[in-house]
């Protein structure tokens, strides 16, 4: 009698672990579909100790980013812009590149999974993801321990909160955490830590999101090249 106790205290305890597990796998999946599937999307960030801004894709591997930094007291404007056949960038310096056709692809799989500097260094310095200037498939890398761990307000709203853990196969030296804060409203992001840990090396980037803007209406002009 003793022993089918225990058994029944220990089933009552696991299902709700799983459950957990499924819920917090479930909102990350859907909200994955909601960015990939959408023909454009807006929103605003703020990365800390980095840049804020907004950003704007759009199908036809077309994407505009404009954002400001600091370095030391001097703000530098800084846009990352593809018209849907060239990239370029343009801060400190200009330079550009041709646009492959996948590129809005990858993107969304950069910044579904590790956030937007995250893409926006992947796809702009593919070595500084640790590839040694190979972009890696996004859609290879594997997510896991997906765990629910709570619900917080962010920028007054209400959101849940889950972790994950990633791996990518063709860098087995590289592991990543990321902590991610999803609107419960509509399930897009508000906030998202993201932690890696790459041939001994920790980083850390902390993004906040705000004013999603799904399929939203866009001026001609918005990907225009800056001359």
């Amino acid at each position: 009698m003793r022993c089918s106790s225990v058994a029944l205290l220990c089933l009552l305890f696991a299902v709700p672990a799983v459950a957990a597990q499924d819920g917090a796998q479930k909102l990350y999946e859907a909200m994955e579909q909601k960015i990939a599937k959408a023909k454009a999307f807006k929103f605003a960030y703020e990365a800390e100790g980095a840049s804020k801004g907004i950003l704007i894709v759009a199908t036809g591997t077309r994407l505009k980013s404009t954002s400001e930094r600091m370095d030391g007291k001097t703000a530098i404007k800084v846009m990352f812009v593809s018209d849907g056949k060239t990239l370029v960038f343009q801060g400190d310096e200009k330079r550009g590149k041709a646009v492959s056709d996948n590129f809005c692809d990858f993107f969304k799989g950069f910044l579904n999974r590790g956030g937007l500097l995250v893409a926006m260094d992947s796809m702009a310095k593919p070595a500084s993801f640790g590839g040694k200037g190979k972009l890696h498939d996004p859609a290879t890398f594997k997510l896991s321990a997906f765990k629910m761990v709570g619900k917080e307000k962010v920028g007054g709203r209400q959101a849940n909160v889950l972790e994950y853990q990633i791996m990518v196969p063709a860098l087995p030296s590289f592991k990543a955490t990321c902590k991610l804060w999803l609107d419960a409203q509509d399930n897009l992001p508000l906030k998202r830590i993201f932690v890696d840990i790459n041939n001994g090396e920790t980083n850390r980037v902390v993004e906040n999101y705000s004013q999603w803007e799904i399929d939203p209406t866009l001026a001609e002009d918005t990907f225009a090249l800056p001359k």
